[in-house]
């Protein structure tokens, strides 16, 4: 049997383009490149660009995690060059994606979900970090943070879709499990249902002024623990909270999560507001709660 065949026939049940789309993409010398350029035809659509497709275990191009600074660099200046509707960047394994704007400005994830699951019904499963362009366009249900909370929750509620800013997506028609070539096909497919470039549809869905996952490196996971304990007291009876591993403090437009590793003592912030001087006050006042000794 041709799994590599039979897999190639599962995705493409996923790819409907509605009209001509030129796309970027950057496999990050990862696996995800042996796929693509066997699942996109040269004179098929969407025509597609492939960049360090090679898998090579030294990833010369930028490292294997697209999240390091400057790691996107290649594939926004790609994106310009070619003039292409969007771009796209994997992760070393291909299970996380990452998208840029037709003019290389990175797409955050609560857009991406926002514009892939438009015809999808069951709430969505976010985490504690999803923000306001998710949460005030479609019902959610909030889970942990990691791919096998997300997956279980997913099959016990029997749910359609869900993500992580991380840049997983988790599909039910994917077996509840999070797959970056599937989150690929489903937003390239979106993407080309609407003739709005990708930049222009990104800001139709408002403004938010947003601190994206700023880590904060402690001596010990106790302490890290105790600045959990010590910012929920902070807030309680104040603003609305939710807290199981992770903590999520919300008022009537901002919201920050703390979200502590699991394999070093750091808290994971991120910080959103729907006004710019909201934010600004905010971001002081979190920021300095975390360095409080």
């Amino acid at each position: 049997m041709n799994h590599l065949q039979s897999y190639l026939t599962f995705l493409k049940q996923f790819l409907r383009p509605m009209r001509p789309l030129k796309i970027v993409i950057d496999c990050s010398d990862g696996v995800a490149g042996e796929i693509l350029k066997k699942l996109f035809t040269e004179d098929g659509n969407p025509e597609v660009i492939l960049i360090n497709a090679e898998p090579n275990p030294d990833f010369p191009a930028h490292g294997p995690n697209p999240l390091v600074r400057g790691a996107m660099r290649e594939i926004a200046e790609a994106v310009k060059q070619e003039q292409a509707d969007f771009g796209a960047i994997f992760d070393a394994d291909g299970d996380r994606v990452f998208f840029v704007d037709n003019h290389g400005g990175e797409v955050p994830a609560d857009a991406v979900s926002r514009i892939m699951s438009g015809e999808i019904k069951t709430p969505i499963l976010v985490t504690p970090n999803a923000g306001y362009l998710m949460r005030d366009w479609h019902e959610v249900r909030e889970g942990r943070i990691g791919h096998a909370f997300m997956k279980q929750t997913l099959r016990e509620q029997n749910l359609d879709f869900g993500y992580e800013s991380s840049g997983h997506y988790y599909f039910k028609d994917f077996f509840s499990c999070d797959s970056g070539i599937v989150a690929l096909l489903k937003f390239l497919s979106a993407i080309s249902s609407t003739t709005s470039p990708l930049r222009k549809t990104v800001k139709s869905f408002g403004v938010v002024y947003r601190l994206q996952e700023k880590n904060f490196h402690l001596k010990n996971s106790e302490l890290v623990a105790k600045k959990l304990v010590q910012i929920e007291a902070t807030y309680t009876g104040k603003s609305k909270i939710s807290r199981t591993e992770d903590l999520r403090v919300a008022g009537d437009d901002w919201w920050f999560s703390l979200h502590p590793s699991h394999t070093e003592p750091l808290l994971r912030l991120n910080l959103e507001a729907k006004d710019k001087k909201v934010f600004q006050q905010k971001k002081a006042e979190i920021l300095s709660l975390i360095k409080s000794a």
